[in-house]
C-alpha cells in the first residue's frame, strides 16, 4: 500500500502555480511613465525604474479608503512617500501595487489601470508636496484626471465608459463632489481644444479646488455654457450640444433626459449650484393668451438657449431675452416694436461656473400701459435754487444731458449739480454758509417695456463706512431703494449723503443729495420722503 501510494504520489501532477504578471506590469509602468512624462514635460527623479516600484498582490481586488470614509474596491493602488517615509514632503518614491483581478479583465483594462496609476505618480510631483497632493476633497482632480489619462491613452476601456456614463447622467452634481466621474470635466476641456496635458501642472500646483478650476478653465464663458449644453447629446445642433471623445458612451447608453420645464402663468426660478449644470427642455405651449410673452432673465449663470420646435432662437449668454409663445406674434399696436423672438420649445442649458446662477422665467402681458418720457428738470419738489447755470458758465458745457434710443422708446435725462434748497445763514464765526440740501445729480430713464426697466433697477451701493439706512424701501413706487451715510464734521455738526432710486412702471428716477450745517434733509428719513414725492412726479 505504501509503495502504491508513493508511486501515485510520484505520478500525480503538482499543484499549478499562479502565473506572475510582475514583469509585464513593470514593462507597462516604464512605457506609460515615458509617454506621460513627455506629454507633461515632467521627469521622474532617477528615472521610472528607480522612482517607481511595481508589486503584485495575491488579492483579487484591493481595498482602499474612499473620499467619504468608506472602503472601496480597486484594481491597483499607488502609495508615494517623501525622504522620511512620510506623506508631507516632496515625493521621492512610489509603490504601485496591482491586484490579480486587474489582469482578468482583458489587456485593455490592464493597460488602462497601469496608465492610471503611473499618472498618480506624476500628480504627486506636480503638486509640489505630498501634503498638497493628499489634501482632502480633491478626488475630482486626482481620480477624475487619472481616469481621463487612461481614457486618452487607451481607447477601449469599459471602466472609463462607466465613469463617463455617470458624469453624463448627472449634470446637477457639483464638480468638486465628484470622484472618478470627474473624467467628464477633463474630457470637455479636450473636446473644446484645451489640452488637459497642458493644464495639469498649474492645476496640481494649486492649493484649492477653486484655484485648480481657474487654472484649467479660467473665465472661458463659452466653455462653461457648453459644459451644460453637451448633456443634451444632440450633435445635429452643433458640437456644443454633444459630448465626444475616447470612451464616451452613446446617448442611448447613458439614457439621460433633460428636465422638462413647462411654463404656464406664474414666474419660476431655475437655480444652478456653483460648478454644476442644468439641462432643461423649455416649453411655452401652455402659456396663456393673457400672458404670451416669456422674459428669460439670467443672473450670474452662463446660458445657451436653442429653439427646437418653432422659432430660430440660438442665443449664447443672452443676459435677458423675451420670447413669444403666440404663433401670431406678440407685437403691441401703438407702442415701439421690441424684439420678441418666436419660441415654442427648445433647450435651455445653464452652466453654474464658479458663482452658480439663476434664471428667472417671467410670463408677461403682450401690451403694457407705459409712462411717457420725463425730463430730470424740476423733478425734485422744492429744489428751486439754480446751481447749474453757474457751473455751466464756468465749464462752458451743458450739465443737463439727454441720450437714448428713441426708436425703441428709450430716453435718458441726467441733470448734474442741478438744484438746491435752503438758505444762506451766518455761522458762529460770522461767515455766510449754506444751510440746506443740494442735489449732486438727478436722472430719469424711460424704457420701452416694463421688463427692461425691471432689469435696469439696481440698488445703490453702500457708502464706505456706512452706518445709516440702506436697501429696499417698500411702499414707494413699484420698487425703490436708498443708501444713506452720515458723519460728524470737525465743528461737531452732522453731514448727510443719500442716493435713492425708484421705479414706476417703465420709468426709473434717481438722485444723489447732500446736506450739512445741521440740516438732516439728506438723511434717511428726509431722502425717503423726497423719494416718495419723486415717485408721484413721474
Amino acid at each position: 500500500m505504501f509503495l502504491a501510494l508513493a508511486a501515485l504520489a510520484v505520478l500525480a501532477p503538482p499543484a499549478l502555480a499562479k502565473p506572475s504578471y510582475l514583469a509585464g506590469d513593470r514593462s507597462l509602468a516604464n512605457h506609460y511613465a515615458a509617454v506621460e512624462g513627455a506629454k507633461l514635460g515632467v521627469s521622474l527623479p532617477g528615472g521610472a525604474g528607480k522612482f517607481i516600484k511595481v508589486t503584485e498582490s495575491p488579492l483579487h481586488m484591493l481595498l482602499e479608503p474612499g473620499p467619504d470614509g468608506t472602503t472601496e474596491e480597486a484594481d491597483a493602488d499607488t502609495d508615494c512617500r517623501d525622504a522620511s517615509d512620510g506623506i508631507s514632503g516632496v515625493a521621492t518614491s512610489c509603490v504601485i501595487t496591482v491586484s490579480r483581478g486587474a489582469h482578468e479583465q482583458g489587456e485593455g483594462e490592464r493597460r488602462a489601470t497601469i496608465a492610471h496609476e503611473v499618472f498618480h505618480v506624476f500628480q504627486t510631483l506636480m503638486a509640489g508636496t505630498l501634503a498638497n497632493f493628499y489634501r482632502p476633497d480633491i478626488a475630482w482632480l486626482v481620480e477624475g484626471s487619472a481616469t481621463w489619462v487612461e481614457s486618452d491613452l487607451v481607447h477601449s476601456v469599459p471602466a472609463a465608459r462607466g465613469w463617463w456614463k455617470q458624469y453624463l447622467d448627472s449634470p446637477d452634481v457639483t464638480l468638486f463632489s465628484r470622484t472618478y466621474s470627474g473624467v467628464g470635466f477633463f474630457g470637455h476641456l479636450a473636446s473644446n481644444g484645451i489640452s488637459p496635458w497642458a493644464r495639469f501642472k498649474p492645476m496640481f500646483a494649486a492649493t484649492s479646488n477653486e484655484a485648480a478650476y481657474t487654472a484649467a478653465a479660467g473665465g472661458d464663458t463659452a466653455l462653461i455654457s457648453s459644459g451644460a449644453s453637451v448633456y443634451f447629446r444632440e450633435p445635429a445642433l452643433g458640437a456644443e450640444w454633444d459630448q465626444q471623445g475616447p470612451n464616451v458612451p452613446t446617448a442611448a447608453a447613458v439614457g439621460f433626459k433633460p428636465t422638462k420645464e413647462d411654463v404656464k402663468g406664474n414666474e419660476e426660478l431655475l437655480d444652478v449650484a456653483p460648478y454644476a449644470n442644468g439641462a432643461y427642455r423649455l416649453s411655452l405651449k401652455k402659456m396663456t393668451a393673457a400672458k404670451p410673452v416669456l422674459e428669460v432673465r439670467v443672473t450670474d449663470a452662463h446660458v445657451r438657449l436653442r429653439s427646437t420646435n418653432g422659432g430660430s432662437v440660438n442665443e449664447v449668454e443672452p443676459g435677458e431675452i423675451d420670447l413669444c409663445s403666440d404663433p401670431h406674434g406678440c407685437s403691441c399696436p401703438g407702442q415701439p416694436s421690441s424684439k420678441i423672438e418666436p419660441f415654442r420649445e427648445g433647450n435651455l442649458a445653464i452652466g453654474g461656473g464658479p458663482t452658480g446662477g439663476h434664471v428667472f422665467l417671467i410670463p408677461r402681458k403682450r401690451c403694457e400701459t407705459l409712462l411717457p418720457a420725463r425730463s430730470c428738470e424740476n423733478l425734485l419738489p422744492g429744489f428751486t435754487i439754480p446751481i447749474a447755470p453757474t457751473l455751466e458758465q464756468a465749464s462752458g458745457q451743458s450739465l443737463a444731458l439727454e441720450s437714448g434710443d428713441h426708436a425703441i422708446g428709450e430716453y435718458t435725462y441726467v441733470c448734474l449739480f442741478s438744484v438746491a434748497k435752503g438758505d444762506s445763514v451766518e455761522n458762529s464765526a460770522g461767515e455766510s454758509v449754506f444751510d440746506g440740501v443740494s442735489a449732486v445729480d438727478v436722472y430719469v430713464k424711460r424704457f420701452g417695456t416694463i421688463a427692461e426697466a425691471e432689469r435696469e433697477f439696481i440698488v445703490p451701493p453702500a457708502f464706505p463706512g456706512q452706518i445709516s439706512g440702506s436697501g429696499f424701501a417698500p411702499g414707494i413706487g413699484d420698487e425703490a431703494a436708498i443708501s444713506t451715510a452720515e458723519e460728524t464734521a470737525s465743528n461737531g455738526e452732522k453731514m448727510y449723503a443719500s442716493e435713492a432710486i425708484v421705479r414706476v412702471r417703465n420709468v426709473i428716477a434717481g438722485f444723489s443729495i447732500i446736506s450739512g450745517g445741521g440740516d438732516d434733509e439728506a438723511g434717511e428719513q428726509g431722502a425717503l420722503g423726497l423719494l416718495a414725492e419723486v415717485a408721484d412726479e413721474i
